[in-house]
């Protein structure tokens, strides 16, 4: 069963453990000991939950008697007072499902505009890149040479495209160049990509969603540098770098980046993440499975499957009735509910009761016969 409060209580639960991976990829120290599967499983445990917000009937109820009720009475109050089924909680699914098609349209417009955009670019023959790149074996990998394109980059899901400036490469950097791409290629990193921008169409209100969708690439990147570069000797890997910075200078139009300079300026986000990039490159400790690292992933794990046994519901106290000392047996027989919109009012003996949400209706009132308001 899906209700307002597991989804908003799954979303929660996605934000902070987004909040937790941003913050753990600016430690070094922690992404060398436990590297970026890590925090990309976090990322995935995350999404899952957002995915499916649901409630077990045999999860543990945790009673809210003051937030829940408050964010229930808001969501069920009518945005007009003459019309009472337009509520607060139908103008908030109108809207969210308006923005999620749009932002979907946006994202495919963006994914056909950059497929035309590629198919006119201008080619250059390269047999030395492509005789290079058929070394690797990569089955129907192909490499395109032009100066319309900025940067190295790959594209494709079945079969892997290699875009190249129209630069002077070494065979070394041509091999290195690959190297990263198909990574990128064989670790499905587009798709990663893909399954992301889907998730942010979905909840594209979340500020969250926005604000991590560049970490989650520079995860994938750092995750790409450390699989490229793992068993690479030392100058090996500073001609990895020298590409970074060569690509740097080709993107920022500077042409005195150095590799001293670019590993102590931190002066922003950007900076600080290429100056990661160098360190983990150049660290000469490398993860290996440990017993910490197997006890770490089955306590993220136990969190996550434990986040579906615990719920928050909202709670309501007991109407005072003149004669407390009264007990009242509620049955088929003697009572009835009337739903009211989005709220329920339990009537006992021809008197009202109480006024419920649906998720306390099917929980503790199942069993009595609902009637509608028209009826």
């Amino acid at each position: 069963m899906i209700s307002w409060f597991s989804l908003i209580a799954a979303i929660l639960l996605f934000n902070l453990s987004m909040v937790a991976v941003a913050f753990a990829r600016r430690k070094t120290g922690f992404m060398i000991k436990y590297s970026t599967s890590a925090l990309l499983l976090l990322c995935l445990l995350g999404a899952l939950r957002t995915l499916l917000p649901l409630d077990f009937q045999f999860a543990k109820v945790v009673n809210s008697f003051v937030i829940l009720p408050h964010i229930i009475g808001v969501l069920t109050a009518p945005v007009f007072p003459a019309f009472a089924q337009f509520s607060v909680a139908l103008v908030i699914a109108v809207v969210w499902i308006g923005g999620s098609v749009y932002i979907a349209i946006r994202l495919i417009f963006r994914i056909f505009r950059d497929s035309q955009k590629r198919k006119g670019y201008r080619l250059i023959t390269c047999q030395r890149s492509k005789d290079l790149l058929a070394e690797y074996q990569c089955r129907g990998a192909t490499v395109v040479v032009s100066p319309d394109i900025p940067t190295p980059m790959v594209t494709g899901i079945k079969s892997a495209c290699i875009y190249l400036p129209d630069l002077l490469y070494t065979d070394q950097e041509l091999h290195l160049i690959f190297k990263h791409e198909l990574q990128h290629f064989k670790s499905r990193d587009i798709l990663i990509k893909l399954f992301y921008c889907s998730l942010l169409a979905i909840f594209w209100w979340n500020p969250i969603v926005h604000r991590f969708q560049r970490e989650l690439e520079w995860l994938l990147e750092l995750r790409c540098d450390m699989n490229v570069t793992k068993k690479l000797n030392k100058l090996e890997r500073i001609a990895y770098l020298e590409i970074i910075l060569r690509t740097l200078r080709l993107n920022t139009g500077t042409q005195h980046i150095d590799m001293a300079l670019a590993s102590q300026l931190a002066q922003n986000e950007t900076d600080l993440f290429i100056r990661q990039r160098f360190e983990l490159v150049l660290s000469d400790s490398r993860t290996k499975m440990t017993g910490r690292h197997v006890i770490s992933l089955c306590l993220t794990l136990l969190l996550f499957m434990g986040s579906f046994f615990i719920i928050v519901q909202p709670a309501y106290e007991a109407p005072a009735h003149e004669n407390s000392t009264d007990i009242v047996a509620i049955s088929p027989q003697n009572s009835f509910v009337i739903r009211q919109g989005e709220s329920y009012l339990v009537y006992v003996n021809n008197t009202l009761w109480g006024e419920f949400p649906h998720s306390v209706i099917v929980r503790s009132f199942q069993d009595l016969p609902i009637i509608n308001q028209q009826e």
